[in-house]
């Protein structure tokens, strides 16, 4: 009997609820209430968000190892790179990036054009 009674009660709260929207929505398309239903593309930043943070998830459950091996690809690819340009500055007379060149080296070179300007050296 009991459950019976309280199947009726909330059927008719059920019925008051959707009344309730019914009019909203009513109240809302006539302009005059106070709720409006807010229609467009909601919140479609941080659900692309998550979608980017789930394939990063993905990729990290792939294997440590495998991420290992892409970094060392990474490296000795911006290594090689590197080297090429070297070789090719070297090759058509230009200097040492600033970034390998040794600072005694910068002093020895400085200390020639100094000695070779001047006839006579004063060390103090």
């Amino acid at each position: 009997m009991r459950k019976a009674e309280e199947r009726k009660e909330q059927k008719s709260k059920n019925e008051k609820v959707g009344n309730e929207r019914e009019r909203d929505k009513v109240e809302s398309e006539s302009g005059e209430g106070k709720r409006v239903r807010k229609r467009g593309r909601r919140g479609w930043k941080r659900k692309r968000r998550e979608r980017s943070g789930r394939k990063r998830s993905r990729r990290k459950k792939r294997g440590g190892e495998i991420r290992e091996r892409e970094e060392e690809k990474k490296k000795s690819r911006r290594r090689s790179k590197k080297e090429k340009g070297l070789k090719e500055r070297l090759e058509h007379g230009k200097s040492k990036p600033s970034y390998l060149k040794c600072r005694s080296d910068e002093l020895q070179v400085y200390s020639d054009k100094i000695a070779s300007c001047c006839e006579y050296l004063i060390i103090v």
